[in-house]
């Protein structure tokens, strides 16, 4: 019974001294199935430092968006200039069209005009 005690005690004091659990700071979403792309001279107007970008929509049961995304129809954007953005692009492509779920991600950061989260990477995942 003593070792009991001394058990929610310690429980209960490393729940103290570490704080409530905070939210990530940063959009994630497992499991998710990619509803939306948005591309063309509309969204390239959210990007700040590209000529070309992209938005993007997700919906899933473990959706958590970031604090700084402002706009609720939107998830992610990135930049669809580069090789990366290119592929990117075309990951999530496939993923809306054969409605295969994925893994997606934030980085935290909102640095485009529209304060959309900036993305940070998306994978299928075998797991699914």
């Amino acid at each position: 019974m003593k070792n009991i005690k001394s058990l929610i005690l310690i429980t209960m004091l490393f729940v103290y001294v570490s704080g409530p659990v905070q939210a990530e700071p940063y959009g994630l979403c497992s499991n998710c199935t990619v509803v939306s792309v948005g591309s063309g001279p509309h969204y390239d107007s959210a990007c700040v430092q590209s000529t070309s970008c992209a938005a993007v929509a997700v919906r899933g049961a473990t959706l958590a968006r970031a604090d700084c995304n402002s706009i609720t129809s939107w998830n992610f954007v990135f930049d669809t200039s580069t090789d990366s953005g290119k592929s990117t692009l075309s990951l999530l492509l496939t993923a809306m069209t054969t409605g295969k779920p994925v893994v997606i991600e934030g980085a935290g950061t909102c640095n485009n005009a529209a304060k959309i989260e900036d993305l940070r990477y998306i994978y299928f995942s075998a797991d699914f």
